[in-house]
């Protein structure tokens, strides 16, 4: 599974009242799952809800709190925007990651029907 991980700014708190600040996270991918299980939790939610709860689905680690106890409510009630922001940005990274490079890419259809038309064929080195 790939991940990304990284610090948050202002951290949560848990428990609640207890003082005890956790700042790294590890993130996942959200697959569709997850954003069903959002739309099936939060029906008539904001795009916003959405969003926070679909990113509790898939933060892997936020500091020492148990996955459990990584809830929408939790982050909802005590995520910083700027925080969020922050693991927004991890989410995108992550796509970045993910993401098959426009290298590695290939139509291999239209090159070969290049290839037989022309008579041409690829160096050893483009194969």
């Amino acid at each position: 599974m790939m991940t990304e991980t990284d610090s948050l700014l202002y951290g949560i708190e848990w428990p609640a009242e207890s003082g005890q600040m956790h700042y790294e996270f590890e993130l996942r991918m959200a697959a569709i799952g997850d954003n069903i299980h959002a739309l099936e939790a939060h029906p008539d939610g904001s795009a916003l809800t959405l969003s926070v709860a679909m990113m509790a689905e898939c933060l892997v680690r936020l500091g020492g709190i148990p996955a459990t106890e990584i809830t929408f409510d939790l982050l909802a009630r005590t995520l910083e925007p700027d925080d969020y922001d922050l693991i927004n940005a991890a989410w995108a990274q992550l796509k970045k990651k993910r993401m098959r490079s426009s290298a590695s890419s290939q139509d291999t259809g239209a090159l070969s029907s290049c290839s037989a038309d022309t008579g041409l064929t690829r160096p050893a080195s483009a194969a």
